[in-house]
């Protein structure tokens, strides 16, 4: 038989609430004491107490989070945009370059098959969308863990591409959008309005040869 005490907290909060209703007016009648009676008052109201702080907290911590996210978005794409400047100057030397935490050149030429990058399996999308007006787009083989998602052997980056409304009918539709050689991309869209995106991506190998596209993935996001 199932219990008739509902296992959600939401619905167990409407249900303790209708029934200390019940109680309080034919609780008396049933043989419950009035000592009991407030008892089960008494707790009922600091389960609402805890029950309202949770809801709280769980709502802090959301807006921390998307907070958090959104400040590291605008510092990456501030380090990055350093970091492009910094290894285009020819000034900088491979010991600067450990130094700052930055890709350091890989050098040692090695032959590299011109159907590797038909061969690797085109990067996986992974968007997150939780923040305002902002699309964070994980790529690669393993989007989900960025820890584990290092670009495949012989890449050398990926290029993502969008279309804005949804995936396009006409090819010449996708919009080029950047060239990364790090996940996540941070796309920013500053949309007062609903907007539909479509993005697609490929590798490109270290002779800069493009591999085939993902499939596309799509999302809506409100202002």
């Amino acid at each position: 038989m199932a219990d008739y005490v509902p296992r959600r907290d939401g619905l167990f909060d409407e249900w303790l609430v209708a029934f200390t209703r019940f109680a309080e007016t034919h609780g008396v009648a049933l043989g419950i004491s009035p000592a009991q009676l407030a008892d089960l008052v008494g707790a009922t109201g600091a389960w609402q107490v805890a029950y309202q702080g949770h809801h709280r907290a769980q709502f802090a911590a959301r807006s921390a989070k998307a907070g958090k996210d959104g400040r590291r978005g605008d510092v990456e794409s501030l380090v990055r945009q350093f970091t492009r400047v910094m290894q285009a100057n020819k000034n900088i030397t491979d010991a600067l370059r450990a130094d700052a935490g930055i890709t350091i050149p890989d050098r040692t030429l090695t032959p590299l098959s011109a159907s590797l990058v038909e061969e690797t399996k085109a990067p996986l999308l992974l968007l997150d969308w939780s923040q305002r007006e902002r699309v964070m787009v994980h790529f690669g083989h393993n989007p989900s863990n960025e820890h584990r998602n290092a670009l495949p052997e012989g890449m050398l980056l990926v290029k993502l591409w969008c279309a804005m409304g949804g995936i396009p009918n006409a090819e010449e539709d996708w919009r080029f959008l950047d060239d990364c050689a790090r996940s996540p991309y941070v796309h920013v869209l500053a949309n007062s309005e609903p907007v539909t995106v479509a993005y697609r991506a490929q590798y490109v190998d270290r002779r800069l040869r493009r591999g085939p596209f993902s499939n596309p993935v799509v999302v809506t996001v409100t202002p």
